[in-house]
């Protein structure tokens, strides 16, 4: 079988393919005649998904969703195991999910099964390597960059209505969208902002406007009302398979639902560059390991307090750096080690007290991540951890929203072609001065403007105030989670705090998500009692 069909059923009579009403992106399940091996592959900025398992009777069923699963007759069971590990971090790390015995491709692998005495096993497995360092003499990575980036978005060839382009205002969809002008792109950016922000706060919306009149594009900025917001957190999570990493999923999925027109049939986003090119957390690790100015003042609070007031941002360095090299002293087997902090939101004492697990069990699919590499540098670790972890988890689960209006996602930024670029640039090179150096200094060469490469850096979130208030915005989905988490349990993170704030958000997540996956409720189900929770005026709307 050539291409992903929606589910793939390999016993040990020959295989079949029960249906496959949507194709997969980028992720290949084939047979060879001769052998009957079954090879598994998903490339590196497909997107999508390739579930898979082996069932007690020795089957082997793979699919690009795990509904399709179910149809082949999997019973889906929730792997409470990994539960501890989700409400820290949001999500775990694949091959591993919240669903027992059902695994997800990795981004970039490649299995090889083989029937053995009467069952399926994995007989070979190729996963993400990173390319050597190149020396920093004699290369303009730069322009490199600017020229793979340029390649990557080449290949969609002419941008009409048939692509739409998500501009953020950031440096990296800044650059995708100073790239698709240059291919002629003359239809609308788009974008999306939280209807429970505060207008004054909107800083998304702020910097898209500001990008899309300096770059001359017409810029359509997209804000569902409140109770289409909630009711698109069960679509979302009914669609991507999984309680939903953030609250900005929930917003992407309006988007596409509602605010991109039909006719774009390609959305290009620009998630992907931070992990690749460096970001904050691997600015820290780098300053961690150089000599710093002033370094040795950094203990004197007096010299201190002058640099941080001096607004340089050299007081904050210094004690970032300093910060993690404490930090770094631990082994990567300790929970105290930096390395566990990267991607955390969620409270990790309360998350340890509620299930009754010590820290190690809040990241297995984190340490499994880090053991397939023993042979890595610790920064690279992090790369690693960050694109096989978080990156991963997100354009899948934005993958999955664009196929379920009928789209695909393009993800330039995961382009093998900028991959090895980026990942083969020496680290001085890639955050030595500043995060995504050689990212920006590609922007110039490709003329996205100075001020928006050198404005800080907005991470377009929102503040638990806005909605992890009692009896605020998220009120409504506490009905549908109680059931499932318990009120009392809920209340109690009901807060202003960020760590216990994204308890609440993962409570009201999982609990939608084992409603509908798990016990078998249907996602419009859960919508009707959702309305009719809702205030009369808010119905509908």
């Amino acid at each position: 079988m050539s291409e992903s069909a929606d589910t793939l059923n390999l016993s040990h009579s020959p295989f079949t393919a029960l249906d496959q009403p949507d194709r997969g992106i980028g992720v290949f399940a084939s047979v060879e005649g001769s052998s009957g091996r079954v090879t598994l592959h998903r490339s590196l900025s497909s997107g999508s998904s390739l579930y898979y398992t082996i069932t007690p009777l020795g089957e082997l069923i793979c699919g690009t969703r795990v509904t399709a699963l179910r149809r082949a007759g999997v019973a889906l069971e929730e792997d409470r195991q990994r539960l501890p590990e989700f409400f820290v971090y949001c999500f775990v790390c694949p091959p591993a999910t919240l669903f027992k015995d059902v695994q997800l491709l990795v981004m970039d692998e490649e299995l090889i099964f083989e029937e053995q005495s009467g069952t399926w096993r994995i007989v070979q497995r190729s996963i993400l390597e990173l390319p050597v360092l190149r020396p920093i003499s004699n290369t303009d990575f730069a322009a490199e960059s600017a020229a793979v980036l340029k390649a990557a978005m080449g290949e969609l060839g002419a941008l009409d209505a048939r692509t739409a382009v998500l501009l953020s205002g950031g440096v990296d969809s800044s650059v995708l969208s100073c790239l698709a002008l240059r291919q002629g792109y003359s239809h609308s950016t788009f974008g999306t902002s939280y209807p429970f922000e505060r207008p004054e706060a909107d800083i998304e919306a702020a910097y898209a406007s500001s990008a899309a009149a300096e770059l001359g594009v017409h810029h359509e900025h997209y804000i569902p009302t409140v109770p289409r917001y909630l009711a698109g957190l069960i679509e979302a999570i009914a669609a991507t398979e999984t309680p939903l990493h953030g609250l900005q999923t929930v917003l992407l999925n309006c988007l596409f639902r509602d605010g991109i027109p039909d006719a774009a049939r390609l959305i290009v986003i620009g998630d992907g560059a931070d992990a690749v090119f460096g970001n904050s957390m691997h600015k820290r690790v780098f300053d961690a390991g150089t000599p710093l100015p002033l370094e040795r003042l950094v203990n004197n609070r007096v010299v201190l307090k002058m640099l941080w007031r001096s607004g340089t941002g050299v007081g904050g360095r210094l004690a970032d750096a300093m910060a993690a090299r404490r930090s770094l002293m631990y082994t990567t087997d300790d929970p105290r080690h930096l390395i566990w902090s990267d991607q955390r939101f969620g409270d990790l004492d309360w998350t340890c007290s509620y299930f009754g697990v010590d820290s190690r069990r809040c990241s297995l699919s984190r340490c499994d991540v880090v053991a397939r590499y023993p042979d890595e540098s610790l920064i690279n670790c992090f790369l690693l951890l960050n694109l096989l972890g978080d990156v991963d988890a997100l354009q899948t689960m934005w993958g999955r929203l664009t196929h379920a209006t009928g789209r695909a996602g393009y993800y330039p930024f995961s382009h093998p072609s900028v991959f090895r670029a980026a990942t083969s640039t020496p680290w001085s090179e890639r955050v030595g001065l500043e995060t995504k150096h050689q990212l920006r200094k590609a922007g110039r060469l490709l003329g996205v403007p100075e001020f928006i490469l050198t404005r800080p850096k907005a991470h377009f979130g929102i503040a638990p105030d806005r909605w992890a208030a009692r009896d605020g915005v998220l009120e409504p989905l506490v009905k549908l989670a109680a059931p499932v988490v318990g009120e009392k349990t809920i209340r109690q993170v009901q807060v202003s705090d960020e760590g216990r704030s994204r308890i609440y958000w993962n409570l009201l997540n999982y609990a939608i998500w084992r409603r509908i996956f798990i016990d078998g409720e249907s996602p419009e189900s859960l919508i009707e009692e959702l309305q009719e929770g809702l205030p009369a005026r808010g119905r509908h709307r």
